[in-house]
């Protein structure tokens, strides 16, 4: 895999996925949240309980779904940490 360095990490990737975030879907998927429409605007609902014991499940059978992209210098560190592999610079 070609490991890129993004000038300031890949969080601001990350971060503009919103809804369309793996993780998200994820837990959509499992009906964990609700949505309802107010105009333009989506307001997103969910019980704390329910959001925590989905992504515990979630985190056990992916833990690095949080992680952007293999590419990313930065997540493939933490997905080797993740996975008790090493990579190197």
């Amino acid at each position: 895999v070609l490991v890129k360095d993004y000038p300031g990490g890949c969080r601001g990737r990350w971060y503009k996925l919103g809804r369309n975030a793996p993780w998200f879907q994820k837990l959509k998927e499992r009906g964990v949240f609700q949505e309802t429409r107010i105009n333009d605007t989506v307001l997103t609902v969910y019980h704390a309980e329910q959001f925590a014991a989905a992504a515990k499940e979630m985190f056990r059978e992916e833990p690095d779904i949080l992680l952007h992209q293999n590419a990313c210098r930065d997540c493939a560190r933490l997905r080797s940490k993740i996975s008790n592999q090493s990579v190197k610079d």
